[in-house]
């Protein structure tokens, strides 16, 4: 799991989510994407001191780099990434073709993440709230979660149920402060309300923070967020400007690794979706 947008700057939603694994496809998942990392860029980001991120990867500037030059072979691509990697420690500039090179194994990069989770059948969970809702004056609680993360909460239960297996939160660390306060509130909805007591039977109630730079799993979840946050609009409500050439690129993929399924709602069927916007995230009336 990871989030974008919490900043409330540049982002027009404010969105946590991630994308749901099967165990046994983990380790073929991570051996496939080290791969394409080695064969796209001709070596490991992390070994520049950089990693997979949806900003990195799909910024403006790598559309407009990649755009620049005809599309470059294996071995091109390769030695112009090295050379843009290397680029500041031998106190140079990069070359046009250094910079195509770049941009077109970011573009490569990001696309071989979303077909890997295609193949091995992952799904993606998110909850959005549109950037500057703020918070009434009057709202009792602080210690539990938020209306749009209990839904978030809710769908992935449901999910497990339907599998038959057992779910396990792996979150992106950020600042601990606010890591605590998100598990202090993870803790209070499974262990204090009916909802949340239900939904321990499958998700694991307590949550692992790990730090992106040391895995893929979590850089792959901040990849599908960045692409939700900035060019996925087909969640009823989302009104906000996409980025063009994210949203031709990968939102109809996006819809297709989403989990679905069919709710009864006060005798009426509904069709559940797990990437969701909430209008309305904060609780108003008295928790159970």
């Amino acid at each position: 799991m990871d989030e974008s947008g919490h900043d409330h700057k540049n982002m027009n939603y404010e969105v946590r989510g991630g994308v749901s694994i099967a165990t046994v496809n983990v380790f073929n998942l991570l051996k496939d994407i080290q791969c394409s990392e080695e064969k796209i860029f001709g070596c490991k980001l992390s070994e520049f001191k950089t990693e997979i991120k949806g900003s990195k990867l799909l910024g403006k500037e790598r559309f407009k780099w990649a755009a620049q030059g005809p599309t470059l072979s294996d071995e091109e691509r390769q030695k112009g990434c090295r050379r843009f990697l290397t680029a500041h420690l031998e106190h140079r500039s990069p070359t046009r073709q250094d910079f195509t090179a770049f941009g077109q194994a970011s573009l490569k990069m990001a696309d071989a993440i979303i077909s890997l989770l295609v193949k091995y059948k992952a799904k993606i969970f998110a909850c959005l709230i549109e950037k500057g809702i703020k918070k009434p004056e009057d709202f009792e609680f602080e210690d539990y979660l938020r209306k749009d993360h209990v839904s978030l909460m809710e769908i992935f239960a449901s999910f497990l149920e339907k599998q038959r297996e057992d779910g396990l939160l792996i979150m992106d660390q950020c600042e601990k402060e606010y890591d605590k306060k998100f598990k202090r509130q993870l803790t209070n909805y499974f262990s204090k309300t009916i909802s949340g007591q239900k939904h321990a039977n499958w998700i694991v109630p307590e949550p692992l923070f790990i730090e992106s730079d040391i895995n893929y799993l979590i850089q792959v979840a901040d990849v599908c967020i960045y692409i939700i946050n900035t060019g996925y609009r087909k969640s009823h409500g989302m009104t906000a400007a996409a980025r063009k050439e994210i949203q031709d690129r990968y939102e109809n993929k996006i819809q297709k690794l989403q989990y679905t399924y069919n709710k009864v709602i006060n005798g009426k069927k509904v069709r559940i979706e797990s990437i969701k916007l909430h209008k309305k995230p904060y609780q108003t009336k008295k928790k159970r």
